[in-house]
């Protein structure tokens, strides 16, 4: 949206970083210029802040929904990664493997639910090991002081992206 800069250099790789929260809209006049573009994001994760209605989000035509253009509430990053997936172009797109954030049970979790178990905890970090030490006055409050995580099965939602979970959030 900084046409200013544009004046000043010209440029012919960009990197988007969080582009599975992106829609077109936002990238399709700085991308449509460039002769290379990156995306960085992960589509498992948060989706692009849509506040239209399902109904008018659907795309209908025929011809879009072959190239994957079914839902306008969907990024350009899922639609491409989608699109390689299908096509066998794993040439085109990668994932991390390893990650040094999250404790050990939380990224098993993760990884086994929505990364084909190919995600797992970076050597050396042993700091997200070890559990608080903490005195509990109550049965709750010593689950949650001895477990890092803990599951609450709640019911799935009807919601087509399987993104958002009313009942989850209840």
């Amino acid at each position: 949206g900084k046409r200013e800069i544009r004046a000043l250099k010209t440029f012919d790789v960009a990197i988007v970083d969080e582009a599975s929260q992106l829609l077109e809209p936002m990238l399709v006049g700085m991308l449509s210029s460039l002769k290379k573009f990156i995306l960085i994001g992960d589509h498992k994760q948060l989706p692009a802040v849509v506040t239209q209605k399902t109904e008018r989000s659907l795309i209908g035509d025929s011809d879009l929904n072959n190239i994957g253009l079914k839902d306008g509430r969907v990024s350009l990053f899922e639609r491409m990664y989608k699109q390689c997936y299908k096509n066998g172009w794993h040439w085109a797109c990668g994932g991390l493997t390893h990650q040094g954030r999250m404790h050990k049970s939380i990224v098993t979790l993760i990884s086994n639910e929505f990364y084909e178990g190919k995600l797992s905890v970076l050597a050396g970090i042993d700091r997200l090991v070890s559990e608080p030490k903490l005195k509990t006055t109550s049965e709750v409050q010593a689950t949650l002081v001895q477990h890092r995580m803990i599951f609450i099965d709640t019911p799935r939602g009807q919601n087509i992206t399987r993104k958002t979970n009313h009942e989850e959030a209840k």
